[in-house]
């Protein structure tokens, strides 16, 4: 069966989506060879579950079994029902490049006819080498579940990345709305397969964001942790239900209480009770808040205008949120449909993007370029015979067809910002995200080879640049420190730097602890900054004075160096005591 017309969209970007989770999985089935880890099972489970999902979305129903079969056969590696062998780590690739190719062929001929013939036979070898049975009582309740468990994934991973950027999303009201939807669609699915924990976690959630559409104001400090907070034991729950049938929710009542007080034990109402302001100015600052929202501008935390009013210290208000914190009552009284006003219910917003991503077939690319070097080679050789447009053209197409094997530095900034929205909650910091250059192109292999090294030098810029707000604010700093990620195209060059407006590099405590390693010569004359900031590259150099879950232990400079060497890269280091630093990784085009 053809895909349809209007869903030709969906079609290239599950393509496109799927050929990215391919990348990924088969350099890892590369880099580790017969010794494959139980995360690398578990990504080329997670890719046949997520081509299962949208093949049956799209009638692709040859894809859809091949893929489902798949699927169970690697859910047994995964549960170590199955024992991994070189000949079974082999049949793993084999069925990645089966993917590969019907892919590219679906993507040119728009339907999975020519799988008719050759998925029978595939699907029979899976079951031979994984030991399996065919077919099994339990095969359509499995496909419903699968399904579930799919969509309730792509749901939370969207509600996810809303509350990360929730400074943004909380004064614009198409996101708003669209992040209603969104749990309005978790409450509706979770209702229908009957999950209790879910579902009164998703009714507290959805509850909580009409009642903000409909003029409340979240009085907690960051409403958006303790959305996060259910999100991610949701997910934990959603897993267990892929692995065991079981979907229970840890600690459910606390979490319910947690929601229960981002708007029934203000933050206002708490400073009030202990004498620190009155009723009436807590009404000015909220009138504030209201204010920002409805000039759609970013709004602050009651706290902060409370402090920039005069009226309260930050130290009053810190001892304020914990004690709001501690307060947390269990169980949650939903708003009903009934005591939501007339002509107030939520408008909501279908967010449709225009995509333009194509997928393209690596040989086909490559086939293309050389097709192309080929005619740029004779195409010079008649120079001052052809007209200069035939010139231009050529070079154009080439220009094109090297761009085609390359994606946009965008596809990381979902991570990242989750990476610093957890690292600031977990160093008690406030941090300002932002990225400039997105649209920057790399080589597909590069970009995943920086991942890494960007998240260490996100965390340094959170775990040792940026200070804590009261420190900032006894030197008359912002108390919300910024942080950026800058991706520039540069003279035959890719940038990509990671500044923070913190303390800066300790020159002297670097020179001092090099000394202790036996890195520099103690008699020596002092040493310049730029090499003194290099020292920070050296595989367990540290100035930190305390190891944590994400600094400290001093490998993470070192990483990132030799993950630059491995691309032919270099970085450097600027650095202004009180003022910042900024490290720049520098890879060849």
């Amino acid at each position: 069966m053809s895909v349809p017309a209007e869903d030709r969209e969906i079609l290239y970007d599950f393509i496109n989506e799927s050929n990215t989770m391919l990348d990924q999985v088969e350099a890892r089935l590369k880099r580790e060879g017969e010794a494959v880890s139980p995360d690398t099972l578990q990504a080329c489970f997670r890719l046949f579950h997520s081509v299962k999902g949208t093949a049956g979305y799209l009638r692709l129903d040859y894809l859809f079994e091949v893929a489902k079969t798949a699927e169970k056969f690697l859910n047994l590696l995964c549960t170590d029902a199955l024992a991994l062998q070189q000949e079974i780590v082999l049949f793993i690739g084999e069925l990645c490049s089966f993917l590969r190719d019907s892919l590219q062929r679906i993507l040119s001929e728009n339907s999975d006819e020519f799988l008719s013939k050759s998925s029978g036979p595939l699907i029979d070898n899976i079951y031979l080498v994984a030991g399996m049975e065919p077919g099994g009582k339990d095969d359509g309740n499995m496909e419903i579940l699968e399904a579930f468990v799919w969509e309730a994934d792509d749901l939370l991973a969207a509600a996810e990345q809303e509350f990360v950027l929730w400074d943004y999303v909380a004064g614009d009201g198409e996101r708003l709305t669209g992040l209603y939807r969104t749990l309005q669609r978790l409450r509706e699915n979770f209702s229908f397969y009957g999950y209790s924990d879910l579902l009164q976690l998703s009714e507290a959630m959805e509850s909580l964001m009409e009642r903000y559409l409909n003029g409340e104001v979240f009085q907690g400090e960051y409403p958006e942790r303790v959305f996060l907070q259910v999100v991610d034991a949701m997910r934990d729950a959603v897993a267990s239900l892929a692995r065991s049938g079981e979907a229970a929710v840890e600690d459910v009542e606390v979490l319910l209480g947690n929601l229960q007080a981002v708007m029934r034990m203000p933050l206002g109402e708490l400073l009030v009770k202990a004498g620190l302001v009155g009723s009436q100015t807590i009404e000015e600052a909220l009138r504030v808040q209201e204010d920002a929202l409805a000039q759609k501008e970013e709004p602050r935390r009651l706290g902060e205008v409370l402090v920039d009013m005069g009226e309260v210290t930050s130290d009053q208000v810190s001892q304020a949120l914990t004690e709001q914190q501690q307060l947390a009552a269990a169980g949650f009284d939903p708003v009903s449909e009934s005591e939501v006003a007339e002509g107030k219910e939520p408008r909501v917003v279908e967010d449709v993007l225009a995509r333009r991503d194509i997928v393209v077939d690596g040989n086909r690319l490559q086939q293309m370029q050389e097709l192309f070097a080929q005619l740029q080679s004779e195409v010079n050789k008649q120079q001052g015979e052809l007209p200069d447009l035939i010139h231009n053209l050529v070079e154009e197409l080439r220009s094109v067809s090297v761009s085609l094997s390359k994606v946009p530095a965008r596809t990381l900034i979902p991570r990242m910002n989750r990476l610093v929205h957890d690292l600031a909650l977990q160093s008690g910091k406030k941090v300002t995200f932002k990225v400039v250059g997105e649209e920057v192109e790399f080589e597909r292999d590069v970009l995943e080879s920086l991942s890494n090294p960007l998240v260490h030098l996100l965390r340094n810029g959170i775990d040792h640049g940026i200070e804590p707000p009261e420190k900032r604010g006894k030197l008359g700093k912002d108390p919300q420190g910024r942080l950026t990620l800058s991706v520039l195209n540069r003279q035959g060059e890719i940038w990509a730097s990671v500044e923070d407006d913190g303390a800066g590099l300790d020159l002297e405590k670097i020179v001092l602890r090099a000394t202790h390693h036996g890195l520099i010569d103690a008699d020596q004359k002092k040493p310049d900054s730029r090499l003194i900031a290099s020292l920070i590259f050296k595989l367990g150099f540290t100035t930190s004075d305390k190891v944590t879950d994400s600094s400290g232990r001093g490998i993470g400079m070192d990483a990132v160096k030799r993950s630059l060497r491995e691309l032919g890269g270099r970085v450097d280091v600027f650095s202004r005591p009180g003022k910042g630093t900024r490290v720049t990784l520098r890879i060849p085009v």
